[in-house]
């Protein structure tokens, strides 16, 4: 049974260019003809009042949130921290601190002990560590759908975790073997629903 492909809007537009790029049949068809009015055409787009305030909201929101990695390199700034106090604090190797820092790790997998005492050192605190971990987590998962987007296929055996493979995130990342478990809702909010009661005591 033949796979349906869902097309957006931006498929259809680069296909109209290039037929607009490339030289016209002596009898023009219908695609042409559709091409032509669609970029002879200036639409004017009108926004109200209250459809732009709420747009701008959204993204203040959007710039205002951080990541788990902007939240601790912020913090540890504004605080005179370096990265040695971070892993004498938090028992973690430099290069996992730096793989955190950057983004690389799925936050859930962090060891649960040493993200507590992270926030603790830098005050950071739970409601705000809590967008960041959410932030990040939600990032890191747009990404692995973005690649599985753009490779269509099944990967043959001897390409899978390999450091060029697309699906691979653990390439950068602590826990590896793991990571998979660590990949979905019900983990992240049993992890965080655990690290509001250690950080509550």
């Amino acid at each position: 049974m033949k796979k349906e492909i869902n097309h957006s809007r931006l498929d259809e537009v680069l296909k109209l260019l290039i037929i607009r790029e490339t030289k016209p049949s002596s009898k023009p068809d219908s695609l042409n003809v559709e091409s032509e009015l669609i970029f002879s055409s200036n639409p004017q787009v009108a926004m109200s009042i209250t459809a732009k305030s709420r747009l701008i909201e959204k993204l203040n929101e959007s710039l205002q949130d951080q990541s788990l990695g902007e939240i601790i390199k912020s913090h540890a700034e504004c605080h005179h921290i370096t990265l040695e106090e971070i892993c004498n604090v938090s028992g973690l190797a430099e290069s996992v601190v730096n793989t955190i820092g950057n983004d690389r790790i799925f936050p859930n997998c962090i060891p649960i002990n040493s993200i507590k005492r992270i926030f603790e050192n830098l005050q950071i605190g739970l409601e705000q560590g809590e967008i960041a971990i959410r932030k990040t987590f939600k990032s890191l998962m747009n990404e692995i759908e973005n690649k599985r987007n753009q490779h269509s296929g099944v990967l043959p055996s001897f390409r899978k975790n390999h450091p060029d493979d697309p699906f691979n995130l653990e390439s950068d990342q602590i826990g590896s073997g793991a990571n998979n478990l660590y990949r979905n809702e019900i983990a992240l909010n049993k992890y965080l629903d655990r690290l509001k009661e250690l950080l509550q005591n």
